[in-house]
């Protein structure tokens, strides 16, 4: 079953106001003598986004009714854009509990939502090392000139 995607109409969330809280994917037990035991729980660490928005009436309605009928109130999964450390990244998520409206001046309204998603972006192997070795530089200057030796200076069309 393929995601709903969210509108191209409708912005990201504001840098104001977003954060998000990864889950412990460990359980805890405390032992009648010693140190406490933790073991991990699961892989896919569910993450909670608190996001908001900013819209006119336009956009409102349309938010509105993308989560009315898309999102069946809310329940449904879609495809969302998350910032995190890998910057923008597009993630599974789903809405937990209601949205909120503020009208904060005539016309524009702030939307707030807290959403769950599953899989946050997490650094691969080979950019932990070399974030972790070099720093960011190392790891974009890298990335980039991959990118440039795949679409630049390997021109032309494929042949076999």
């Amino acid at each position: 079953m393929t995601l709903v995607a969210w509108p191209d109409r409708l912005p990201d969330p504001m840098a104001s106001g977003y954060s998000y809280q990864p889950q412990a994917p460990f359980v805890r037990s405390n032992m009648d003598s010693g140190l406490a035991r933790q073991r991990r729980r699961f892989i896919s660490v569910p993450t909670q986004v608190s996001v908001q928005w900013t819209f006119d009436r336009e956009l409102l309605a349309l938010f509105e009714a993308f989560v009315h009928y898309d999102l069946i109130d809310g329940a449904a999964w879609f495809s969302a854009v998350v910032h995190n450390g890998l910057e923008r990244s597009s993630v599974k998520a789903r809405m937990i509990g209601a949205f909120k409206v503020d009208n904060i001046e005539p016309g524009s309204w702030r939307v707030s939502a807290t959403l769950e998603t599953i899989n946050m972006p997490v650094a691969t192997p080979e950019q932990y090392v070399a974030l972790r070795e070099f720093g960011e530089d190392v790891l974009h200057m890298t990335s980039s000139d991959l990118h440039s030796l795949i679409h630049v200076d390997l021109p032309g069309p494929l042949e076999w």
